[in-house]
């Protein structure tokens, strides 16, 4: 891998190497070590990719040194921490700032897509609300009518049945009267007969 590295990029020397942190770990000497093997004195960099800091890069820089204790006791390794700057080269600042042009426009066009798209659905939003209004106030009032018409179709069925009823009273009574007469010329027709009778016996 470091053979690759040296082909492609011939001017660039390895300083070191860096993790996620965001703090030092319990592991960061054994594998600062193993770099000892490309460069003599490895840097550790530690890059807080959970950061919330928009201004600065959040980084800080490491050094392993011998720590030499006051008791006379062995020493041990430990990082030490260094002040850090992060610079761009001229060719990395011109492409930066073509870059952030770029995304410039590119969120400059968002935007006005964005709102665009915005406009649009309100817009469709707000037909299908009216259509949905309309059909509800047709409905509505289709309900009204029919039970207008219903309370019309009732009352009107409420006051025919009366006035049948009088017309078949009517019409009984009318059937009675000529049954009645027709009886009574019947009871007279054996007083007739007797009267008959009678002058013949005198």
């Amino acid at each position: 891998m470091m053979e690759m590295f040296k082909k492609i990029n011939a001017k660039e020397k390895l300083i070191g190497w860096y993790h996620s942190g965001p703090k030092l770990r319990q592991n960061d000497l054994r594998i600062n070590e193993v770099f000892k093997t490309f460069t003599p004195n490895p840097l550790l960099l530690i890059v807080d990719v959970n950061s919330t800091d928009k201004i600065d890069i959040p980084t800080d820089c490491y050094m392993a040194i011998e720590e030499i204790k006051e008791d006379g006791s062995a020493s041990e390794k430990t990082f030490l921490h260094y002040p850090s700057i992060i610079e761009a080269e001229e060719a990395e600042e011109i492409g930066t700032g073509n870059a952030n042009q770029v995304d410039a426009q590119i969120y400059s066009h968002e935007k006005r897509l964005a709102t665009a798209f915005n406009v649009k659905t309100n817009d469709e939003l707000m037909i299908l609300y009216v259509s949905s209004l309309v059909r509800s106030i047709i409905a509505f009032h289709d309900l009204i009518s029919n039970k207008i018409e219903n309370r019309k179709r009732n009352e009107a069925a409420s006051t025919e049945e009366p006035m049948e009823e009088i017309a078949a009273k009517e019409g009984a009574d009318a059937e009675a009267a000529p049954s009645s007469n027709t009886g009574a010329g019947d009871k007279e027709t054996p007083s007739s007969s007797k009267n008959v009778k009678d002058g013949k016996q005198q």
